[in-house]
């Protein structure tokens, strides 16, 4: 986990160098994209562990930490995805399909906005004391999506649809788990906004 989340940042660094930095590296550009989906699917497959482990404190807190390591530093890439996608309708296409599209990164994510609302209901304390800051970036991410994808919303073409849906609060096994439910002294989890993650199966999908 840690050296994938690693190679991740430095896969950011590196793209941000080739194309921030008074740089127009495009082939290195796209060699530093190909390795942040790599490494954020390599994440987001131990993130999935959550799901087998649901019982295991250990994973879940692990899990949570790691969604959100993995989400900031997609968020930090930000000025290099930018440049990337910009006036292209094919890279952008690309970085849509690699990032903000790929199924096991919205699989993921999707995972840890159940854990977050497991933790509701859940008597682990070492999960829940880790969940508050997790959920935040999740719902960061969800505005940097759509932020992405309105900046450079002239590049897709109409075959291309892109959106964020709600996704019902549920705990790992699947049962709905009601918003407002939290345990004395975790109030920081509460829906102040009402703000959910991704509802539908094929969220973020063409």
């Amino acid at each position: 986990r840690d050296e994938a989340l690693a190679a991740l940042n430095r896969a950011v660094r590196e793209g941000t160098a080739a194309l921030v930095k008074n740089r127009e590296d495009y082939d290195a550009a796209s060699m530093a994209l190909g390795a942040m989906s790599d490494n954020a699917l390599a994440v987001s497959s131990l993130i999935m562990l959550a799901k087998r482990y649901d019982t295991n404190a250990g994973v879940l807190t692990q899990s949570a930490r790691s969604a959100g390591k993995m989400l900031e530093a997609i968020m930090r890439a930000r000025p290099f995805l930018d440049k990337y996608m910009r006036d292209d309708e094919e890279i952008s296409r690309t970085v849509s399909q690699e990032i903000f599209q790929k199924k096991e990164i919205t699989k993921a994510t999707r995972l840890v906005q159940q854990l977050c609302a497991d933790a509701k209901v859940s008597a682990a304390p070492a999960v829940r004391k880790v969940v508050p800051a997790t959920k935040k970036t999740l719902e960061r991410y969800v505005f940097f999506v759509k932020a992405m994808i309105h900046r450079h919303r002239d590049n897709f073409t109409e075959d291309v649809s892109l959106s964020v849906a709600n996704l019902k609060h549920k705990s790992l096994q699947g049962a709905e788990v009601l918003s407002q439910v939290v345990p004395p002294g975790f109030g920081d989890l509460s829906d102040e906004e009402g703000e959910d993650e991704y509802e539908d199966e094929d969220e973020l999908e063409e």
